[in-house]
């Protein structure tokens, strides 16, 4: 009597409340971590083969060094191995941190009272695989107050997984809108500065030939960082798409479509994650405040809807 009565109570347990739960926290650490990994791996590719780049193009055309030639002759041979190597150790990280916020899902959404569509909801990792990816990872830095997603208590189960999927959706589409905007300005700045200080320096023909190799790389980066943006920003679009399928049958109160389409929802999320590129720790610290105080209005203002 007692284990049903547990699971009649995590039944009646929010999402908000479930998140709590010290497995999922530690889960929420590691995923952290994890992305955390692979944006260090991807940072360091853009020091050593755009940043020095951009230096040693400035150093090359403003010197006759032979040491600067060395190296920029060594950095050149680095540049050619080192995007595939960052590609393949970046991504594994990236992938184990969405499979990590996959479990968190749909955990979370899985543990509902519609038992015949939950079999529906797909993960990698089973508890065992979880267990030995997060087992090292402390709690440190979060405490059984910290929350994930807002609390949409006064909402059906099923209406709760769709603003929770909603929230990740806001998250992910509003910081990386500012962050393609950011980082096209930078880059178009630095090149521009680089082009008119070799010029200054060094106007000759033949020495503005010697720093066309060095920008080359630069402008690839750019233009790769733009496709990625741009395939990240069609990903998004058939997400929404997906959302607002969902939306229609939240209105018709039909809770088994809605978690049907749900679920194949999360997939669509799952795979975003996998794919997308990351954005820095940095850049997310600057821009949470603001976009959390946005996601805690949208939550009240959806609790007096429901009580209304």
């Amino acid at each position: 009597m007692r284990f049903l009565a547990q699971i009649s109570q995590s039944l009646n347990e929010s999402i908000y409340e479930k998140q709590s739960s010290p497995l999922l926290i530690q889960c929420f650490f590691a995923q952290r971590r994890y992305y955390t990994y692979a944006k260090i791996i991807s940072g360091l590719y853009f020091c050593v083969c755009v940043f020095l780049v951009c230096i040693f193009a400035v150093l090359e055309a403003t010197s006759n060094s032979d040491i600067i030639g060395g190296l920029s002759l060594t950095l050149s041979v680095v540049t050619v191995f080192a995007p595939s190597i960052a590609k393949k150790h970046s991504s594994k990280m990236k992938r184990i941190a969405a499979e990590i916020q996959q479990y968190i899902d749909t955990s979370l959404y899985s543990d509902n009272p519609y038992k015949k569509t939950n079999q529906r909801w797909h993960c990698p990792l089973n508890k065992h695989q979880i267990n030995e990816l997060v087992v090292n990872f402390p709690k440190k830095g979060f405490t059984i107050d910290d929350k994930w997603y807002e609390d949409y208590s006064t909402k059906q189960y099923w209406e709760q997984i769709y603003f929770c999927q909603k929230e990740n959706i806001r998250w992910d589409e509003n910081l990386r809108k500012k962050y393609c905007i950011l980082c096209n300005s930078v880059l178009t700045i630095i090149v521009t500065t680089v082009l008119v200080l070799s010029q200054i320096f060094n106007p000759t023909i033949l020495k503005a030939l010697r720093f066309a190799p060095w920008g080359l790389p630069f402008i690839l980066y750019m233009i790769s960082f733009n496709e990625h943006m741009k395939k990240d920003k069609e990903r998004m679009n058939q997400i929404n798409h997906k959302a607002n399928s969902i939306l229609n049958a939240l209105q018709t109160c039909n809770a088994d479509q809605a978690l049907i389409r749900e679920s194949a929802l999360q997939d669509l999320l799952f795979e975003h994650r996998k794919q997308v590129l990351l954005i820095p720790d940095a850049f997310y610290r600057i821009c949470r405040s603001k976009q959390q105080r946005n996601e805690e209005r949208i939550a009240k203002s959806e609790e007096k809807d429901s009580i209304q």
